[in-house]
């Protein structure tokens, strides 16, 4: 899955491609100020904290559950996939207020 830490490369170049996408002119001012690389990344590591943190309470409620190992790797694997789906969604949107603030950071940060 995309969430593997191996797969960061492939993660930002998904962000990139939707935030070129859905927010052109900002995608436009951070390339030319030259701290497109930098939000890109932050983005990344926001995005899979929050993921990080969706996963883990997931997988807390679906551990206190009294069901057989099958079952439970069952209901992980189908949180890990609804939770990945979920991360996307939301961190591919680019209008929340984190997406500006990482932007703000960038641009002041140069």
């Amino acid at each position: 899955m995309l969430f593997a830490p191996e797969y960061q490369n492939k993660r930002i170049h998904i962000i990139e491609q939707a935030f070129k996408k859905k927010a052109p002119r900002t995608y436009s001012v951070l390339k030319a100020s030259g701290n497109l690389k930098q939000f890109l990344e932050s983005h990344e590591e926001s995005m899979m904290d929050s993921f990080s943190k969706a996963y883990c309470e997931a997988s807390i409620r679906i551990l206190q559950k009294n069901m057989d190992a099958e079952q439970t790797i069952q209901f992980l694997r189908t949180a890990s996939i609804e939770v990945w789906r979920n991360t996307l969604a939301t961190w591919l949107k680019f209008n929340y207020p984190m997406a500006e603030t990482n932007v703000a950071n960038c641009i002041s940060d140069s």
